[in-house]
């Protein structure tokens, strides 16, 4: 979203994810694109999970904007944690949170065992509560 809006193309959509930089010094997330650097506000998380391999162990993740590539990450299902509002997140990127789209969101909850368990990659896991 930029100014309250989706993007409206998916080239540009796909280029802002795959630019996020974390910036330790700072505590903040930026666009780099070159030499050039912006700022952002980040309200919930910097990254989306838009897609999830279940088909191999351990499974796979794909953030918004890596859809061409191959640039997966191995799901850590110790990872998973649930929002205020229900949304699941996982870390992603050295420890960054990542929401589940609404999409992969419902597909997961094809593993949940009750409100404290999933059972993901053959483990059964539990799921812990976070406050946004």
């Amino acid at each position: 979203f930029h100014e309250g809006k989706k993007f409206e193309r998916k080239t540009l959509s796909d280029l802002f994810h795959r630019s996020i930089v974390w910036d330790p010094k700072l505590h903040s997330y930026f666009i780099e694109i070159g030499p050039q650097r912006a700022t952002f506000d980040c309200e919930d998380t910097a990254y989306f999970v838009i897609d999830l391999d279940e088909s191999v162990t351990p499974w796979q993740v794909v953030l918004a904007g890596e859809t061409s590539g191959g640039a997966n990450e191995e799901l850590d299902p110790k990872s998973i944690t649930v929002g205020d509002q229900g949304q699941f997140y996982c870390s992603v990127r050295d420890g960054h949170r990542a929401r589940f789209t609404k999409g992969i969101h419902q597909r997961l909850l094809n593993y949940v065992i009750d409100e404290n368990t999933m059972r993901i990659s053959g483990q059964v896991i539990s799921i812990t509560n976070i406050r946004s």
